[in-house]
Order: C-alpha cells, then structure tokens, then sequence
C-alpha cells in the first residue's frame, strides 16, 4: 500500500472490518438528483467464507478513506451492495461489489400520510425521512411554509418528497445516508474546505453550458432567478481535480484559490476514486459559479472570498477613481464570463464606489430586475435613458424588448464594462451597442 494513504471498510450489519490490510479500490460519484449515489468497491483475495457473506444484496458498507497526516480515513461513502461479480485472473481474485447510498429507505419506504390544516411543510418532511430512517438536513433557505388545508398522501416516500418539493424550488438527494434538501442553486452551510494551490492537481479547467430550456422572459422566471430556484438558466463553472477530500458532497460550499479562480463555489457534483496499492487517490470536483457571492459559511471568512473593498462614495472625484479601480479589479482577478451574471459582475465592480451595489452584492442580487425593484426600494435614482444624463459609475440598464435584460456600468467616455457573451468575459465596450438589445433605465450608482 502507498505511503500514507489509509482506509477502513465496514459492513455493520455482519461485525466486519479491513482496515489497511487487503488490497482495494473505490470509484465514487456523487451528485444532487434524486437518484440514489453510486459507487463500485473491489476487495482482493478474500477468503471465500468472508466473500460470501459480503455479496448479499443489500449489504450496508461503510467506506472510510484519507491520508494519514491528516486525520487519517474518514468517511467517504455509505451504501448497500446492489450487485457483485468475483474475477480470478490466476494472480487475484477481485470481488466487486456495487453500491447505491439510500438504496433500500428510497425503494422499500411506503405509507399512508394526513396532516391537518396549517401543518408546517417541514414537519411533514421529517416526519417522512423518519419513516426512511435517515437523518434529514435543510439547506440554507429551506421553508416550506404550511399547508393551509392539511396534506394527504398515499404511496412511495420518493414519490412524497417529489410532492413536497415540488414548485418550492427545493431538491432533494440522499448523500451518505442523509437526506438533504436544499434550494435550487442554493447551498447546505455546514462545509468550508479550501482547496489551495498545494491541494489542487493541474489548473481549474472553466466550463459553460446552455440553457436546457427556452429563454423566456416570464414574470414567473424572473421570480425565481430572485429566490435562486431557477433551474433552466444557462451554467458557468468550473472542473477542479484535487487530493483526495473525502468529507466533500455535494451542495457544500467550498474555496477555491488558484490564479485562474479565488472564491467561493457550490459542489454539484463529486468523482473519488482510489487504489491503495497504485494510480491516484484523488477527488474530481465539478463546481458552479452561479452562486459565488452567497455567505461563506465561516463569518470572519466573509471579507475574504473576493478583491473588492467596501464602497466609499465621496465626491465625483473619488467616484471616478474607485469606478476605474472596480472594474479593472473585476477584470483581473475573476474577469471570466458568467452565464447570465451581468448583475453579479456589476455588483462586485460597484462595490468600489457605490453604498446601494455594495448592498447587492452582498446579498447575492442576481436578476436585473430584481436589481430595478431594490433601486427604487432604496430610493436609488432610476431615470428613463437620456444619454444627457450618464454619469460614469452609473449603472445602465438595457431592454430586449420584453423586459429588462442586462446591465453594464457606463465609464464616462462613451463606452461601458459588462459582463459579456460574445467575448466571454467581462468585457470594457467602447460603445454602448449591444445589437438588439437597447438602453432603457439609468440607475444613477454614481451617486448612491
């Protein structure tokens, strides 16, 4: 076994446990879906009386992992066997098993569910995940509310959760043998690993995809885009492979330092794979930027997970330097392209010079509508365009006709910082065309 590396297999149900001793191989892969994670774990030379009792299905195992400078194995991944094949190649014999997390409380889990009028949602998905016999964690923002004329339910616990969670905006997933329900977008706020230049294998690799479904303007969407429980947009993020980082799952929160990436970002998906005796021990991560701003989740670490300072406002002189300062600070430290970012990039370039896009920043304001509606909630300056009245730092707002859709900071000599597709990052135009999309409000941020 290499240096340094350790593990432990459990399977509690029959009191036994390797730690350290044979041969073997994990591959796990995690994600947020509701179908259950999977793995494959491959034991060599067993006995064949240790063999048998192992290949049952159902078979809970328990797969501990790490290195032992630090801390050594901790777990990675519980399951129960779904299936198993034995090879003997004349050298060894490999058993593999394959593994899914919540298997059996997802398949066997069935009931007849009544609540009375005003029952909390939550209420009701504990009381499901008791059923299950899993621990259940809510996410950051998770609510409910309450059900005004009660709830009833026959049929499969999958199939409640599915109900429940339905039009809220909330995913669930089973991650080692716990339920987890978080917001569309959102985070569990119980993680804060960083991952630093010393942990990171090779350079973060960036990544865009499209939108699965059309991009319509509705009143309904850009609701949800505001409440981060909008799943059809367009995705930006990022690919990391690291040292092996076992407690990672998917929904935590994690930091990521390199020269092409500082900040915080949201785990959506996670591959760990391992041999003791040979190749890697590593974790692959799939990352989404889509929700970098929101809080870390170590409050003294809130000041740190980007460049920008705090506004200072003052007079248009000092305006004028902090605009120019914002938006190069943007543009040099995380100046990539974010699907459908145009506000979160305004946001962290304002929050040089202006007290209201500080604001936004912070509280992760992602829709340009939603920016609009906090302008006049603020008593911000919002002005039909008149192009008489820019102001470098103030922030424009562009219509495709349908409604509000996207923004760029004006730079006081014709031309305007956005966050931009067609050149894939954020982006200093000398101009303010923008092709079918028009000038339509000014947000005057140069003054608040």
């Amino acid at each position: 076994m290499l240096w340094n590396r350790q593990y432990r297999v459990k399977f509690p149900d029959l009191n036994l446990e390797f730690a350290n001793t044979l041969r073997i191989t994990f591959d796990i892969t995690k994600d947020l879906s509701k179908e259950t994670n999977k793995g494959k774990l491959v034991l060599y030379n067993l006995s064949d009386a240790t063999r048998q009792k192992i290949e049952v299905p159902d078979t809970k195992v328990e797969i501990y992992a790490g290195y032992k400078d630090n801390g050594g194995p901790v777990r990675l991944f519980v399951g129960s066997v779904i299936s198993s094949s034995t090879k003997d190649d004349g050298k060894d014999v490999a058993t593999e098993l394959s593994l899914s997390d919540g298997q059996k409380a997802i398949r066997d889990t069935a009931f007849s569910l009544s609540f009375g009028p005003n029952t909390p949602g939550n209420t009701i998905v504990q009381y499901i995940a008791d059923e299950m016999g899993l621990p259940v964690v809510f996410g950051d923002g998770v609510e409910f509310g309450t059900f005004k004329d009660g709830y009833s339910f026959v049929g499969t616990a999958r199939d409640a959760l599915d109900s429940i969670c339905y039009g809220s905006g909330v995913k669930w997933s089973v991650q080692n043998e716990i339920l987890q329900l978080i917001l569309e977008g959102g985070t569990v706020s119980n993680k804060g690993l960083v991952f630093a230049p010393d942990r990171l294998i090779g350079s973060p690799e960036h990544y865009t995809k499209t939108n699965s479904q059309p991009n319509a303007a509705t009143a309904k969407r850009k609701q949800a885009q505001q409440e981060n429980k909008d799943s059809s947009t367009a995705e930006s993020g990022w690919k990391i492979r690291t040292l092996l980082s076992p407690t990672l799952n998917p929904g935590d929160l994690v930091k990521v330092e390199s020269r092409y990436v500082m900040g915080w970002l949201k785990v959506k998906s996670a591959h760990h794979s391992g041999d003791t005796h040979s190749g890697d021990w590593v974790s692959e991560i799939d990352l989404v930027d889509r929700n970098a701003t929101l809080q870390s989740p170590e409050s003294d670490a809130a000041g740190t997970t980007a460049v920008y300072s705090d506004a200072t406002g003052g007079s248009s002189g000092e305006v004028s330097a902090n605009v120019d300062a914002g938006c190069e600070a943007v543009d040099a430290a995380q100046g990539g392209y974010v699907n459908d970012g145009c506000v979160y990039r305004v946001a962290q370039a304002g929050s040089y010079w202006s007290p209201f896009l500080a604001q936004e920043s912070q509280n992760g304001q992602w829709g340009v509508q939603g920016l609009l509606d906090d302008a006049n909630a603020a008593g911000v300056t919002v002005v039909p365009y008149d192009g008489s009245q820019l102001a470098k730092g103030d922030t424009i707002v562009f219509s495709d006709g349908i409604s509000p859709a996207h923004v760029g900071v004006y730079d006081g000599q014709g031309g305007m910082w956005h966050n931009s597709s067609s050149h894939q990052c954020w982006y200093h135009a000398s101009s303010l065309d923008m092709g079918s999309q028009y000038p339509e409000y000014i947000i005057k941020t140069s003054e608040a």
